[in-house]
């Protein structure tokens, strides 16, 4: 019972070393715009559930990172 537990908490432990390791990548430099700009069509139901694509293009987010964005 003993070694079951202590192989358990072993194995635990490095699992939350490799989730660890693995969150401390995380992407360093900013994303630089598309050259030339893509073409994107967005169909959606219009409810309050897609107003954030409102307001990225109104803040001008997809020009930002060289989306064509048609909604």
């Amino acid at each position: 019972m003993l070694n079951k537990l202590k192989c358990l908490l072993q194995g635990s432990a490095l699992v939350l070393a490799g989730l660890a390791g693995g969150a401390a990548q995380a992407q360093s430099t900013a994303m630089a715009p598309l050259d030339p700009p893509q073409d994107v069509k967005v169909a959606y139901v219009p409810i309050m559930k897609f107003a954030t694509m409102y307001v990225a293009e109104q803040r001008g987010l997809f020009d930002k990172y060289g989306l064509n964005v048609d909604l």
